[in-house]
C-alpha cells in the first residue's frame, strides 16, 4: 500500500500542476481580454500559480484561488473604493445574517423593500445612501440573485456566484468550472465588476450626491432616508435650501411634510396645504408644526372640516393649536368640543382649555364635571388642578361623590383640589380662602374687628 502511494503521489502532482497551469492561462487570458494593465503573477512552490493581479485605472484587480468547505474555484478581488476599514459591507441576506440581526447587529435600510430583502448591508449610513442610487441597488440586486448585468442587454452572466463587499474590497466567488469556460466568464465578469466598484466609490461631494439621491430617487422611501440624512450633513445651506423647496413639489406627502417643517416659514404655505389635504395622520402632523402660526379662523376651519370628515388625528391637532391660540374665541369653540364624540376628543378639548391658562376656561369645565362621562370629569378635573380657582373646589367634590365607586375620577378630584389649594396665598378680609386640614374646608377667622369675616385656619 504505500508503495502505492509513492507511486501515485508523484502523478497528482503533476495533475494539480498541470491543472493549475491551465488556470493561469485562463487568468492571463481573461486579463487582456479585461484591458487589465501592469499585470502580473505571484507563484507558490513548484511554479503553481497563486495570484494574478492587474490594474484598470485606480482599481486593482486579482484573482486567486479560493477553498471554501468543497468548494473550490476563483475569487476576483477589486479594490480601490475610497472607503474607510468598516465604511461599507454587503452581502446577501442568508441564515447567517438573520442571526446577526437578532443578536443585535445593526443593519443599514435604504428604505427600498427590493434591495433591503436581499441585500444585508452594514456601515455608514450617509456613504451608503450616497453611492446606492437606483441603478446600484438593482445591480447589486441582481448580482445576488445570480445575475451579472454588464453595459448592455446583452452583457448578462448568469452564475452561480456570490457577491459581497468587505474590508474595502469587492468580492465576486466563482466555484470550479472548466478553464475555458472559466477563461470566457472572467473576461465578461471583470469589466462588470470593475463598473461597479466605481458605482460604489466615494463620492467627492457626499452630501451632493445624497441631494441628488432625494430629488432624483423613484423609490419614496429612499428618497425620504436622503432628505432626512441631508438634513444631518453639515452641507452648504443654500444647497439643502434648495433641495427642500423641490421637496415641497415630491408626490410623497410625508417628504413634502419633512420639507416644510425643515424650511420654517418658507414652509407654512406647504404646512397650511397638507393640514387641509393630506391624509388624516400627515395633516395632523402639519397641524402641530404649524403650532401658533396658524390663526384662529383657520385653526376652526380645519377642525370643522375634519369632524365633518371625521378625521380625529387631525381634529385633535386643531383643539390642542387652539388651546396654544387661546383668546375668547377660541375657548367659545373649545367649550362646544366637549360635547364632542368619541370621548377622546371631548378630554382633548379639556385639556386644550387648560391649555390656555385663561380663568374664563373654568366654567365651561366645571359644567363639564356635572354632565360628562368618567374620562371626560377626568380630563375636566385635571384641566381644573392646572387653572381652576377656589370655586371649582365643590363642583369638584360634588363630581367625586357621585363617582365615588370610579377610583380614577376620585384621584383625579383629590389631586385637582390639592393643587388649587397649592395656589392658595391666603385671603383678606371678606374673602373666602381654604382651610389647613381638610381639603375644601373654610373657617371663620377669629379678627379682631370684623366679626363674620372668613380666613384661613391655622395648622393644627
Amino acid at each position: 500500500m504505500p508503495v502505492v502511494l509513492v507511486t501515485l503521489s508523484p502523478l497528482l502532482l503533476l495533475f494539480r500542476r498541470r491543472r493549475f497551469r491551465e488556470a493561469e492561462g485562463a487568468w492571463a487570458y481573461a486579463a487582456h481580454a479585461a484591458q487589465l494593465e501592469s499585470v502580473r503573477t505571484s507563484k507558490r512552490l513548484l511554479g503553481v500559480p497563486a495570484t494574478l493581479e492587474g490594474w484598470s485605472g485606480s482599481f486593482s484587480v486579482r484573482l486567486e484561488h479560493y477553498r471554501e468547505g468543497r468548494q473550490r474555484g476563483t475569487r476576483v478581488v477589486v479594490r480601490g473604493m475610497r472607503h474607510w476599514p468598516d465604511e461599507l459591507s454587503f452581502r446577501p441576506e442568508s441564515a447567517a445574517t438573520a442571526i446577526e440581526k437578532r443578536l443585535g447587529q445593526k443593519e443599514i435600510v435604504l428604505g427600498d423593500p427590493a434591495f433591503d430583502d436581499v441585500i444585508y448591508l452594514r456601515g455608514t449610513p450617509a456613504l451608503a445612501l450616497a453611492v446606492f442610487d437606483a441603478q446600484t441597488r438593482g445591480l447589486v440586486a441582481s448580482m445576488a440573485r445570480g445575475y451579472f448585468r454588464g453595459a448592455g442587454a446583452a452583457a448578462v452572466l448568469r452564475l452561480d456566484a456570490t457577491i459581497l463587499c468587505a474590508n474595502q474590497e469587492l468580492q465576486v466567488l466563482l466555484p470550479g468550472q472548466a478553464f475555458g469556460e472559466t477563461a470566457t466568464t472572467l473576461a465578461k465578469l471583470i469589466p462588470i465588476l470593475l463598473a461597479l466598484a466605481r458605482r460604489l466609490d466615494r463620492p467627492k461631494d457626499l452630501p451632493e450626491r445624497i441631494a441628488a439621491n432625494a430629488v432624483d430617487d423613484p423609490v419614496v422611501g429612499v428618497r425620504l432616508a436622503n432628505y432626512r440624512m441631508l438634513l444631518q450633513q453639515q452641507a452648504d445651506a443654500s444647497k439643502v435650501r434648495n433641495t427642500l423647496l423641490t421637496g415641497l413639489r415630491d408626490p410623497s406627502e410625508e417628504i413634502r411634510l419633512t420639507a416644510a417643517v425643515s424650511l420654517g416659514r418658507e414652509g407654512y404655505q406647504a404646512l397650511l396645504a397638507l393640514a387641509r389635504d393630506a391624509s388624516d395622520a400627515r395633516a395632523a402632523q402639519a397641524i402641530a408644526a404649524l403650532g401658533q402660526q396658524l390663526s384662529l379662523e383657520q385653526a376652526r376651519g380645519i377642525l370643522d372640516d375634519a369632524l365633518f370628515k371625521r378625521r380625529h388625528a387631525s381634529a385633535r391637532a386643531c383643539l390642542e393649536a387652539l388651546g396654544h391660540i387661546g383668546g375668547s374665541g377660541a375657548i367659545t369653540r373649545l367649550s362646544q368640543a366637549l360635547d364632542l364624540k368619541p370621548d377622546e376628543l371631548a378630554q382633548a378639548a379639556a385639556v386644550a382649555l387648560a391649555a390656555t391658562r385663561d380663568p374664563a376656561a373654568e366654567q365651561p369645565l366645571v359644567a363639564a364635571l356635572a354632565r360628562g362621562p368618567s374620562r371626560l370629569i377626568v380630563a375636566a378635573a385635571e384641566a381644573l388642578g392646572q387653572l381652576g380657582s377656589i370655586g371649582a373646589v365643590l363642583p369638584l367634590e360634588q363630581a367625586g361623590a357621585r363617582h365615588w365607586l370610579d377610583v380614577g375620577v376620585r384621584r383625579a378630584v383629590r389631586q385637582a383640589i390639592a393643587l388649587i389649594q397649592s395656589r392658595a396665598r391666603g385671603a383678606a378680609p371678606g374673602q373666602l380662602s381654604l382651610a389647613g386640614g381638610e381639603i375644601g374646608r373654610v373657617s371663620l377667622a377669629d379678627d379682631e374687628d370684623k366679626r363674620g369675616s372668613l380666613s384661613p385656619v391655622e395648622d393644627r
